[in-house]
C-alpha cells in the first residue's frame, strides 16, 4: 500500500522532486521511511548548513515515531526540509535515517542539532 502510494504520487510529481526511501520487515510491514519534496529540497540547498532533527515519540496510530528535519531560513522561520517514520529509537534506525538523509540530498550538513539521545548520538 505504501509503495503504492509513493508512486502515485511519484506520478503526480512528473519533475522528479519528490524522493524518498523505505524498508518493509519479512511480513511487508513498514519499518522504516523517509522522505523529501522538491520545496523542502531547494530548501536544503539554500538553509541546509544547520539542521535540527528531534523524534517525537510514538504520535500515529502505527506505533512509528515521527522524525522532521527542520531549519531555519532567511526570515528566521521554520522550514522543513524532510519527514521520516521509524519504528523505533534505535542506533540502527538512526543509522538508516542519515544513510536516506545522505542519498537524497547529496550533501551533510555543517552542524546537526538534537535532543540528548543516546542512540541518536551514536548514529550521528
Amino acid at each position: 500500500m505504501i509503495k503504492l502510494m509513493f508512486m502515485r504520487t511519484r506520478q503526480l510529481t512528473s519533475d522528479g522532486a519528490f524522493k524518498y526511501e523505505y524498508e518493509t520487515d519479512s511480513s511487508n510491514r513498514l519499518t522504516r521511511l523517509f522522505w523529501a519534496d522538491g520545496i523542502g529540497r531547494q530548501n536544503y540547498e539554500v538553509f541546509g548548513d544547520v539542521v535540527s532533527f528531534d523524534a517525537t515519540y510514538r504520535t500515529n496510530r502505527y506505533n512509528m515515531i515521527f522524525v522532521p528535519l527542520i531549519g531555519i531560513d532567511n526570515h528566521w522561520k521554520s522550514v522543513t526540509f524532510a519527514g521520516a517514520l521509524l519504528e523505533s529509537e534505535s542506533s540502527e534506525n538512526f543509522t538508516w535515517y542519515c544513510e536516506a538523509y545522505k542519498k537524497i540530498f547529496g550533501k551533510e550538513p555543517k552542524c546537526i542539532i538534537t535532543d540528548q539521545c543516546a542512540a541518536m548520538k551514536i548514529a550521528i
